[in-house]
C-alpha cells in the first residue's frame, strides 16, 4: 500500500475541501460569538442565524467524512491527509449529532 501525503483523486480533495469550509464556518460562528455576544432562549434554534451557521459548518464536516470515507474504502483514496480528514469529520460529526440531540 502507497501511502502519500497529498490526496490523489478528486473524492479526496473534495473531502479536503468540505472540511476546510467547515473549519471556515466554524470560525466565523465563534467570532460572531465572541464580538456581538449575542443572547438567545433555552434550545438550540432560540437563534435561527446561528443556529443555520451551524449546522451548515457541522454538515460540511459531515460531507467530508462521507467523501472522504467513500474515497479510502471504493476508490482507493489512500493518502494522509485523507485519512486525516475523514477522522476529523467523523469527530466532528459525532459531537454535531451529540449537540443537536441531546
Amino acid at each position: 500500500m502507497k501511502l502519500t501525503i497529498s490526496p490523489g483523486n478528486k473524492l479526496s480533495k473534495w473531502s479536503f475541501w468540505f472540511l476546510m469550509s467547515s473549519a471556515l464556518l466554524f470560525v466565523i460562528f465563534f467570532f460572531i460569538m465572541a464580538v456581538f455576544k449575542p443572547e438567545g432562549g433555552e434550545t438550540f434554534f432560540s437563534n435561527p442565524p446561528l443556529a443555520v451557521l451551524f449546522l451548515s459548518a457541522f454538515f460540511t464536516s459531515f460531507l467530508s467524512f462521507i467523501a472522504g470515507f467513500y474515497s479510502i474504502i471504493f476508490r482507493g483514496g489512500r493518502s494522509l491527509s485523507v485519512f486525516t480528514t475523514t477522522l476529523i469529520g467523523l469527530f466532528i460529526s459525532i459531537l454535531g449529532f451529540s449537540i443537536i440531540l441531546f
